[in-house]
């Protein structure tokens, strides 16, 4: 178990472990300026591909932009390393302690078990933590068999298809061999390992029950993770009294991108919550974020987000672009932002998705928010139905009235669950990082 956790948790521990770096701070002249033209030049080739597209063309043209749009993020990455490595402060850096499990166990409540997972070429191992004790199982389940059936899951929730056998296989190879040891639980906080990260476990059936049945259901990237959560967990025995920033459907001057029904979102949870500053079309901007995102207890987006599967640290949450900035709040910009929030909430597109490596790092917005001082984070697996997800929003924040984030999460989604049905417009959206 320690072995498992620290392979999968080192890098993202070191870094929320130590004082936040300024990548900018002590970084000579020349690479600073070669900063600011390589971000102008990717900007101009957005509006180049923007443009095209708005003609209708999609031909060799644009593709021969988009293959320089990618050479220069990749450029621009490259650059943020260089001016890492030129920070004095990071001569400073203190090895962090990935916690053994008689430590997580130490900050588990008698209510709440761990699932942990981890995807071997041969063997499924996996392990549940709760505070009395630790167990482990192997399973001899290839890796390539588990990724295929979260492929075929996602398909059927793509196309709307009965993903009820998909999802009772993939129910018997995780969740079945626990029963015994998670029974009498009624949280369940789960950390997935290589595709898992893509599954919605609230939506494993075991032939007559969705897990969503039995569990209130929250996500962390490593077990040792949890201690940071704990640690940034705000008091919200006031809630009523939270300050609530909310930006919703951000003009995007296109208008496919428009989210009519993110308007109505922001507006019912201006309504649950007297002390709320609502913005929304060309106010909702990036620039605001940067500025006022620290003095408000909730942050929530009703926008689209932007997975970039070839450079993670371009993925973004799609904002009105005003000032000098370009609208596109992306993933090295939010670990630059120092929040005081208790929660904030992506309801916008594929926001939990992230870059899976061998380290199983997930480079993505959620883990930027969580670094910048947020213990937690609601997101979304896919493309959410605009309707479903904005119903399920309402009641979450209803419901976290009066109870927990992963309860009130649980609650809103069996509603929607009993009115719609099919997974794919309820269990997409996740909670990561801490329950209370």
């Amino acid at each position: 178990y320690n072995y498992v956790s620290r392979s999968k948790s080192r890098n993202f521990i070191d870094m929320l472990g130590n004082k936040k770096i300024s990548m900018k701070e002590g970084a000579g002249g020349e690479l600073l300026e070669r900063e600011k033209t390589v971000k102008d030049e990717m900007e101009s080739l957005r509006d180049g591909i923007k443009l095209l597209v708005q003609r209708g063309d999609q031909g060799d043209q644009a593709a021969r932009l988009k293959e320089k749009l990618a050479a220069k993020e990749k450029e621009y990455s490259e650059l943020l390393a260089r001016i890492q490595e030129e920070n004095p402060e990071l001569a400073s850096f203190v090895s962090v302690k990935v916690l053994d499990a008689d430590e997580v166990r130490a900050l588990l409540d008698d209510k709440t078990a761990i699932i942990e997972y981890y995807l071997s070429d041969e063997n499924l191992i996996s392990f549940v933590l709760t505070k009395d004790a630790l167990y482990s199982k192997k399973l001899p389940v290839r890796k390539t068999d588990i990724e295929e059936r979260v492929r075929l899951f996602r398909d059927a929730i793509a196309g709307l298809k009965p993903v009820g056998p998909v999802s009772a296989g993939l129910y018997d190879i995780l969740i079945r061999p626990w029963e015994k040891e998670l029974a009498g639980y009624g949280y369940l906080c789960v950390i997935p390992h290589g595709l898992l990260h893509y599954l919605p476990f609230a939506a494993l059936y075991d032939s007559s029950r969705y897990l969503l049945d039995k569990y209130s259901i929250s996500y962390l990237p490593g077990s040792s993770v949890l201690k940071y959560c704990s640690d940034k967990f705000r008091d919200d025995s006031g809630k009523s009294s939270d300050r609530i920033l909310c930006l919703g459907n951000p003009d995007l001057n296109d208008p496919n991108l428009e989210l009519p029904f993110a308007e109505k979102e922001v507006t019912s949870i201006a309504r649950s919550y007297s002390n709320s500053i609502v913005y929304i079309r060309k106010q909702a901007c990036e620039d605001t974020v940067k500025k006022i995102a620290g003095d408000f207890d909730i942050i929530h987006f009703a926008c689209h987000g932007e997975y970039n599967p070839s450079s993670p640290l371009f993925s973004n949450l799609r904002l009105s672009s005003c000032g000098s900035e370009d609208g596109r709040l992306e993933v090295f910009e939010i670990f630059g932002l120092n929040l005081k929030s208790r929660l904030v909430t992506l309801s916008a597109c594929q926001t939990a998705l992230g870059k899976i490596s061998s380290g199983d790092e997930v480079v993505g917005l959620t883990r930027a928010f969580i670094y910048a001082g947020t213990p937690s984070i609601i997101a979304s697996l896919w493309r959410v139905d605009d309707l479903a997800t904005a119903m399920i929003v309402k009641r979450f924040y209803r419901n976290y009235l009066v109870m927990g984030k992963a309860d009130a999460l649980r609650e809103a989604q069996i509603v929607i669950r009993d009115l719609y049905g099919h997974p794919a417009y309820w269990s997409g959206i996740v909670l990561l990082g801490d329950k209370r």
